[in-house]
């Protein structure tokens, strides 16, 4: 069994922002609850490779969503 209590099979890997639906949300627009989301695999995530190649736009900002830098 993979990740930590109450993150059954979550994955910490880095990323960017969220995609779902025609809305892109970057990290900083994220709640908690999307962040939770994505981690456990719910949403999908938009990499940091993919924000690179790609120009996506923060729905809610409207700020370009950017490589994340942890």
């Amino acid at each position: 069994m993979s990740g930590h209590i109450g993150t059954p099979g979550g994955n910490f890997e880095t990323f960017s922002g969220i995609a779902f639906g025609d809305e892109t949300v970057c990290r900083k627009c994220m709640t908690h609850e999307e962040t939770m989301t994505a981690i456990r695999g719910f949403t999908d995530k938009l990499s940091d490779d993919e924000v690179a190649s790609k120009e996506y736009t923060c729905s809610r900002c409207n700020n370009q969503i950017v490589p994340f830098k942890g």
